[in-house]
């Protein structure tokens, strides 16, 4: 077993990733879920108190691809907003960029209408495996 084990990696859980392509390039940032509404709805003002304190973003970094972690350059931020202050950058991407939620997937047995399926195929004792009614 090695002793060695990554510090500077930043887990990013329970995120909304916001992306915003301009220039023919994807920027995207990686906000709290549920703050991005509010952002959107709230006054300049309650704007800039919750981004001082962090409440949408979770990494004040913009992202080429925040999936494999890659930032992007700074050529392509001057290129694209004509700045490379990551702030106000980090507004716009909020302001016009597009999000998801993502939503954890059920597990394919527990919904209401798998449940007599899943009664219709019981578990053999000797193998352990699930015997089907052509078995």
């Amino acid at each position: 077993m090695s002793r060695l084990q990554p510090i500077g990696q930043k887990k990013l859980t329970n995120i909304c990733v916001v992306r915003y392509k301009r220039c023919g390039k994807r920027f995207e940032v990686a906000a709290y879920r549920n703050t991005v509404h509010a952002w959107r709805n709230a006054s300049e003002n309650d704007k800039a108190a919750m981004l001082l304190s962090d409440e949408v973003l979770q990494a004040r970094t913009i992202f080429a691809n925040l999936e494999q972690g890659v930032e992007a350059k700074r050529e392509d931020l001057i290129e694209a907003f004509g700045t490379d202050n990551e702030e106000a950058v980090c507004v716009e991407v909020l302001n016009k960029g597009e999000f998801q939620v993502e939503r954890p997937c059920p597990a394919p047995w527990s919904s209401a209408a798998a449940l007599p399926i899943r009664a219709a195929c019981p578990v053999e004792p000797s193998s352990r495996l699930e015997s089907t009614a052509a078995l």
